[in-house]
């Protein structure tokens, strides 16, 4: 005797293929999937890895030669500063007659140059800090960019796990009784193969008659 619900048979709808049953195929296939999907993750988190260490390196790099090149910065302001405090002492010596208006104009060319030389000095440091600043913003954004990546992986075996639950649902079909009933024969035997719409258990129900499951 079983009750309604209760399991009376539980079928695998497994096909031959020449290459083996279907089922098994597709899980095979499946299995190398998720193998490929799990070295691109492994694969993505290196490159990641060796791209973070190489600009780790790079920024350290430019930050040494930032620093190398304010110091020059401040050397070259100094250099001006004192190249001004000179040409202005002599342009008050000149106009005392003390001395000649040719070692004004030859203060001055320093002065000029002094100049020059902060402005090259300038330029060259503020070029420098804003590769070290787009250095260091790329660095920042690695871990983003490594979270996205790992989304899309993530994502992928996600799929690759719905469609291996969708295919082992799709091959086991379970018999449960309707309703309270006897087992009035057992139309098949484990491992056995049936064909569509072959009775696999029939049952006495209740009332009069059979029905077949």
């Amino acid at each position: 005797r079983v009750g309604a619900g209760e399991i009376l048979a539980v079928l695998h709808s497994d096909t031959q293929t020449p290459r083996g049953d279907a089922l098994g195929l597709v899980e095979r296939e499946l299995a190398l999937r998720r193998d490929s999907l799990d070295q691109d993750e492994r694969n993505r988190r290196q490159q990641l890895e060796l791209q973070r260490r190489a600009l780790a390196e790079r920024a350290r790099s430019l930050q040494a030669e930032s620093d190398r090149l304010a110091g020059e910065l401040t050397v070259s302001r100094q250099r001006v500063e004192l190249a001004e405090a000179q040409l202005e002492r002599r342009r008050g010596l000149a106009r005392e007659g003390f001395v000649a208006e040719t070692e004004v104009q030859a203060r001055a060319e320093i002065w000029l140059e002094a100049r020059q030389r902060e402005a090259q000095s300038r330029r060259a440091h503020d070029a420098l800090e804003r590769e070290k600043h787009a250095v260091q913003a790329e660095l920042a954004a690695l871990p983003g960019e490594l979270r996205a990546q790992l989304l899309q992986v993530h994502r992928a075996r996600s799929e690759l796990d719905q469609q291996a639950a969708e295919q082992q649902a799709r091959a086991v079909a379970t018999l449960r009784a309707p309703a309270e009933a006897r087992v009035a024969a057992v139309n098949a035997k484990p491992g056995q193969w049936v064909a569509a719409g072959h009775p696999v258990v029939s049952l006495l129900p209740a009332g009069d008659g059979d029905e077949e499951s």
